[in-house]
Parts: C-alpha cells; structure tokens; sequence
C-alpha cells in the first residue's frame, strides 16, 4: 500500500506542495496571533517531516517568519 499525499497551497496558487506520509502532532490554538492568521477564531494544522514535503508552485518554499514568542514558522 502507498503512503498518503497530500496537497495544498496558498489560494492564489503561487505556493503549492505535496506532503507524502500520515500527517504528524495534530494542533489546535485560539491564541490572539492565530487568530490574526487565519481570520477565524481557532486554526488547526497537522505537521509533516521536512524532507517529505516538496514545494510545487512557481513561488517555491515559503520564507519562515519568526515571532518573538512563537517557533519558527513557515506560512502557507
């Protein structure tokens, strides 16, 4: 059986990825920063290993932005 994949991207287009494997630390926050990021009053996500991700889109891999309280973080 093959791994699951997974695919994504900003709604523009611009950044896109595939993200191979079982998604990984599934999280939920409703901190005032996220809540500013997604324009919602929670956000949830799920991570996946560095090398099983691959940036597709014509804007390749996003910067990372670092809070000054918060890891770093690429945004997509």
């Amino acid at each position: 059986m093959n791994p699951a994949s997974y695919t994504g991207g900003c709604l523009c287009g611009h950044i896109r990825f595939i993200a191979n494997g079982p998604p990984q630390n599934p999280h939920a926050c409703s901190c005032e920063f996220c809540q500013r990021h997604a324009g919602a009053p929670s956000l949830c996500w799920v991570e996946f290993a560095k090398d099983d991700v691959a940036w597709t889109g014509p804007g390749g891999e996003p910067v990372s932005y670092t809070h000054l309280t918060l890891p770093t973080t690429p945004y997509v």
